[in-house]
């Protein structure tokens, strides 16, 4: 359990009792309702945010351990050259289908009959 899940559950529970809290105040008198409502709404706002943060370095961690096994690569189905924005298109292959225009083997579908 990573820290944004603990900050994230803590949040959505004080949510829950702030809406409690506000339904019970609302019996009473409905103004006293919307202080507890705002509250609440912040707190799911955090829970949000922090359940995010949970989520993204869960995937940055999946992804560092998959990049760490030898010979690891993403696939890049649309070309074999280096994605543009890394090598801002100075590294390309002269071999390659973009270039020469060749179909690729991968995604080529035979011809319906």
């Amino acid at each position: 359990m990573t820290p944004s899940l603990r900050t994230a559950r803590a949040c959505r529970a004080a949510a829950v009792l702030l809406l409690a809290a506000a339904g019970y105040a609302a019996t009473r008198h409905p103004w006293l309702a919307l202080p507890g409502l705002y509250a609440a709404a912040v707190f799911a706002w955090c829970a949000a945010r922090e359940g995010a943060l949970h989520r993204r370095g869960v995937a940055s961690a999946v992804r560092a351990e998959y990049l760490a096994r030898p010979g690891a690569r993403f696939p890049d189905h649309d070309d074999c050259c280096e994605r543009w924005w890394t090598s801002l298109g100075t590294r390309h292959d002269a071999s390659c289908r973009r270039h020469t225009g060749a179909p690729d083997q991968d995604r080529a579908h035979p011809a319906p009959q």
